[in-house]
């Protein structure tokens, strides 16, 4: 869902109360001082810096679990191989564990070359 304000928005704010002070700082909009805004201000920076620091954990904890998915990874293909070498490559243990069986596979076929693509006018002579 897009933000119903605009990007810049803190920088707006800080001009706003720099505004606010140059013309009146006791002046009250709707019955707030300048205080108001200058506290949302230093609560929106403060939420930012947390939102930054969550960020740094959350890079280190997707890092951590792209490390256990691999090691996850391999530890399955291990046991592909090791059910594989015992009991074969077409056996049904072997597609328990996620291969597949080799009765199951399609047949090699290798693939048609496509034909080189001719540059226009190659085939007139040159005079």
């Amino acid at each position: 869902m897009p933000n119903r304000y605009p990007r810049d928005i803190e920088q707006r704010m800080k001009r706003a109360v720099a505004a606010w002070q140059t013309i009146d700082p006791a002046m009250q909009v709707g019955g707030l001082p300048v205080a108001d805004l200058e506290a949302a201000i230093a609560h929106g920076e403060q939420i930012k810096s947390e939102m930054g620091a969550l960020k740094a954990q959350m890079t280190e904890l997707r890092n951590e679990r792209d490390a256990l998915h691999l090691s996850g990874w391999d530890l399955v293909k291990r046991l592909r191989r090791w059910v594989q070498s015992v009991y074969g490559e077409d056996s049904s243990e072997y597609e328990v564990v996620g291969g597949t069986r080799l009765s199951k596979r399609k047949p090699y076929r290798p693939r048609k070359r496509a034909a080189a693509p001719v540059a226009p006018g190659a085939d007139q002579a040159e005079t």
